[in-house]
Parts: C-alpha cells; structure tokens; sequence
C-alpha cells in the first residue's frame, strides 16, 4: 500500500506513481530510507494528490487514470516541482493547478487521447512534451512569456495551433474580414477544393484535406490546384523570379503588406498555386521601394519548376476601425518585430519554425543541400549558435532521461 502519510517524506525528490490508480487495494512497496511504510488507500484521488511530498522535483504520474476532476484545486504544496509527468490519461485539458506550479520547468502530455488543448501552462516551462495527443488542437502561452518553449508535437495529428509558432486554418473557416485584409478576396473557388498536405512532424503520411492557410512568422501561405496565377495579382513574369517598384498611394491609405504567387509544376503530379501574404508594419515597407522575389526551385525532387510568378501590393484603409489581423499581429517572432535568432552570418534571415526547437548544427544538412546553396549563393550559418527559446537543449535531454532512470518507484 502507499505510506499513510506521504507528507512526512521531508527528504523524497524523485517520486513515480505510474498506473498507481490500476493498483489501489494490492499490495505495494515503498523503498525510501527517511520513513517507514504504511498504508493508505484513498477514495478520491485528489486526497492523495493534495498528500504528496513538498519536497518532490520529479512527479510521475503516468497511465493513472487521472481525469481533471481527479486533480486538486491548487498544487501549492509542491512549490519545489520542476518536472511533472501526465502522459496516458484521460485528461482533456491542462489541470488548472498545474499552472500554480511556480518553478515547473518540464511537461509531459504524451499519449494523453482525449486531450484538446494545453492553455497557458507555467511561464517557468522550458520543455513541453506533447507526443502522439490525437486529440490536441491548440497549445497557447502567457502573454508575459518571453519566449515559447521547447515544444514536442509529433503525430499530434488534429494540431493546428502552436500560439507564437504556426496556426493553419481551413480556407473556408476563415473569416472574410481576414481574407479581405490579406486581399485574398477572390478565392471562393478554392474552398471546395482538396489538396495532399504532409508535415513529417504531425501526420504520419500524406494526407489530403480542404485547402488550408498556414501562418507563420508574419506570412500566410496556401496553396490549390492551378496552371495560371490568379487575374487579381498586378505584377506578373514568366519563371520562377520577379521584381517591381513599390507604387504610390493615396494619402488615405498605407502599405499592409504584399501578396506574392507562383505556380508550380510538377513532373509527375498535378500544377499547384502558392500564394501568400507577407505582413508589414508601419514604414517597412513605402513607395519606391524595390522589391525582388526569387522562388528556389528543386531539380533534384521531383523535377518541380515554377512556370509562373506574381506580385501584387496590399493596402489598408481602415480609420480606427478594429483590425481583422491584430491576434497575427501581436506575435513576437514576426516580420517586424523580433527577428534576431534567424538571422544569418551574412544578415540574410533564414525563417523555420524548427529553429525554436534546435541549435543551429541541427540545421547543417539543410544548410548544405543545394538547393538552400542555390538560393543565397553560399552555404549559410546562424549568427546566434544558441537555440532561440532558450540556450539548454542539453539541459532538457539529460534531465529528461535522468529523471526516469532515478525515479523512487512506489
């Protein structure tokens, strides 16, 4: 059985009670030299929750069967935790009292099938472990934190948001106040439409959905079935590169941002439009600039080749009216804002949202392949070597891997 009073284990930091639920009313045996072993076997769960050691750093809760009606109101006396694992159990969201955990630094949701989203969760958090959560929608943060973490979320096959990373939409469910503001407005046609979509991260294999748009960094990106680029776009070349001057505006209205388009051609598939919205502040961006579009092409997979390209400028002429993209608007890591952890040696910037997850050496393959050469003329480097959430990747695997190899089995 479990000691019938697990708050007088002054000296326990490493505590498991994986699948404890499973074993309530059998036999158990808890080996920890400050204490003697008693017996206690609970009605609720939560009592037990609420009688675990102040003292722990490392809780595992695994495979318990623990909704979020088991857990207390507060974990306020755990106050030490810094990692604490609920992976396997039929959570559906984050437990409230889990965001009290002042000094929380790692999190571990993996396998949790019913979980819907991960809101908020401790501004102390470095590694969030969301893996293989069929279920998991949305992850967001605090406003107040600095950077987002160091996020896991493979096979979390219904993800669609990453607050501060990447949110994608299905075309149809957007708003057209949105879709006007990106001066997308034209674009009925497409929403009946199904294209193959595959990120090795989240889905397994290819899989073929409603067109969706993609937002990250500033820039909103979809893609459809199409030989032609869209009428509606001003500025128009043969092949796969495109310049033109910024135009002059009316003094009623100001640059929002840029559309940019190509069509893609495929040896052994069918021709695809890309179109995308590249977001700008105030004075990023003013008349008589010059603006030039080169898209890569990739010889070697496939033989895709950009048949044609597009440009065409965005204009707002809202007066104090609300703004349909403020949410967008108010990331961090965005064109215009901060920017600096992607920023390369030679000050080109190279935008992957894998960079919140990786050091730079992570990213030597890519930067060697010829098609990243071919697109900057010279084999790229990071100028900061540190990953941009935070500098202890390392910290994350070892403390990791340490924690489940030394935790006090009960």
């Amino acid at each position: 059985m479990l000691p019938s009073s697990m708050t007088k284990l002054k000296n326990v930091q490493i505590l498991s009670l994986d699948g404890w639920a499973a074993r309530i009313g059998k036999q158990s045996h808890a080996s920890c030299s400050s204490s003697s072993v008693g017996e206690f076997v609970p009605k609720y769960p939560n009592l037990l929750l609420i009688s675990l050691p102040s003292s722990l750093v490392t809780l595992s809760l695994r495979d318990s069967n623990l909704s979020n009606e088991s857990f207390p109101a507060d974990f306020s006396n755990m106050s030490m935790l810094k990692i604490l694992y609920l992976d396997e159990n039929p959570i559906d969201s984050l437990p409230d009292c889990v965001r009290n955990l002042s000094r929380l630094e790692g999190l571990s949701v993996m396998n949790c099938s019913k979980l819907k989203s991960v809101l908020c969760p401790p501004n102390t958090v470095k590694c969030l472990s969301a893996d293989h959560c069929v279920s998991l929608v949305k992850i967001t943060f605090s406003q107040e934190i600095t950077a987002p973490p160091f996020v896991h979320y493979y096979y979390s096959v219904s993800l669609t948001e990453v607050q501060g990373i990447f949110k994608i939409q299905a075309i149809e469910k957007i708003d057209d106040q949105i879709l006007c503001s990106l001066g997308w407005t034209h674009l009925q046609h497409v929403k009946d439409h199904k294209v193959r979509i595959w990120d090795s991260a989240i889905w397994p294999r290819v899989t073929k959905l409603p067109v969706q748009m993609c937002y990250e960094f500033g820039i909103f990106s979809t893609c459809f079935p199409g030989n032609v680029v869209p009428d509606w776009l001003g500025h128009k070349n043969n092949g796969s590169s495109i310049s033109f001057t910024m135009p002059s505006s009316s003094t009623n209205k100001r640059i929002e941002g840029i559309n940019i388009c190509f069509v893609h051609t495929f040896s052994a598939d069918e021709d695809l439009v890309w179109l995308s919205h590249w977001m700008f502040g105030k004075n990023e961006l003013e008349d008589g600039d010059e603006v030039s579009v080169t898209i890569v092409e990739e010889e070697e997979d496939g033989g895709i080749m950009v048949k044609e390209c597009a440009v065409s400028p965005v204009y707002n002429d809202r007066e104090n009216e609300e703004d349909p993209l403020s949410y967008y608007k108010s990331w961090k890591h965005i064109i215009g804002r901060d920017l600096s952890t992607f920023q390369l040696t030679s000050g080109d910037y190279f935008l992957i949202h894998d960079r919140f997850f990786n050091r730079s050496r992570a990213f030597k393959d890519l930067f060697q392949h010829k098609t990243t050469q071919n697109l900057f003329g010279y084999i790229p480097q990071y100028k900061d070597e540190n990953v941009v959430t935070h500098e202890n990747e390392d910290w994350y695997l070892n403390e990791w891997r340490q924690s489940f190899l030394q935790r006090l089995v009960i």
